[in-house]
């Protein structure tokens, strides 16, 4: 008769397990890694730039102020020089205007100065009208040079000398042709004869 034999599956696993770890030490489960901490890097702000970056960036800035200056000075004259030219070609027109009615103003002078025999009605009319002829050239700012003082080589134009003890040298003793100005410009000299005592 055949005898089976019956083994014991639990007992045989123990007993594997055994002969397995027999003398060997247990192992200990690694321990976790800490974490490193990282510090936070500066931003572009905080981050001071080198001293050389620093002083290239102001010196640029400083050339660039330099130049907007320079821009707004250019500017500047430019706008006086283009007001000036306008001003004077302006008055440049004005005076090839106002000249031929100067020449009319010399015609009604020469009449009156010559009309000292006249009958006194003709006399005051002609004053009357070169009184007329004044105002209408007040009515755009042309009026006569002064003549009643001295000399000016600014605004008279000395066409002759003569003597006169009683009075001082410089002084002008007569008119020629009537100077005319407008504001501060003058359109024409006046044509005086200026007094002379001094004959060295």
């Amino acid at each position: 008769m055949t005898r089976v034999q019956v083994i014991d599956k639990r007992s045989a696993h123990r007993t594997d397990a055994a002969a397995n770890g027999a003398g060997a030490r247990p192992v200990e489960p690694a321990a976790p890694a800490e974490p490193k901490v990282t510090e936070p890097s500066a931003g572009p702000a905080e981050q001071a730039p080198p001293d050389g970056r620093a002083a290239a960036d102001e010196s640029e800035r400083d050339e660039w102020r330099e130049r907007a200056l320079r821009l707004a000075a250019d500017l500047d004259n430019l706008r006086k020089l283009v007001d000036q030219r306008v001003e004077n070609e302006v008055f440049r027109r004005e005076q090839e205007r106002l000249v031929r009615w100067l020449d009319l103003g010399d015609a009604l002078d020469r009449a009156l100065r010559h009309s000292a025999g006249a009958p006194p009605e003709w006399r005051r009319g002609l004053e009357d009208v070169v009184r007329t002829f004044d105002d209408l050239l007040g009515r755009s700012g042309v009026v006569r040079v002064d003549t009643t003082g001295s000399f000016d080589p600014a605004m008279h134009e000395a066409v002759a000398a003569v003597p006169d003890p009683t009075r001082p040298d410089g002084a002008i003793a007569a008119v020629e042709r009537a100077g005319w100005k407008m504001g501060d410009r003058l359109l024409r000299p006046a044509a005086v004869v200026v007094v002379r005592n001094r004959t060295t």
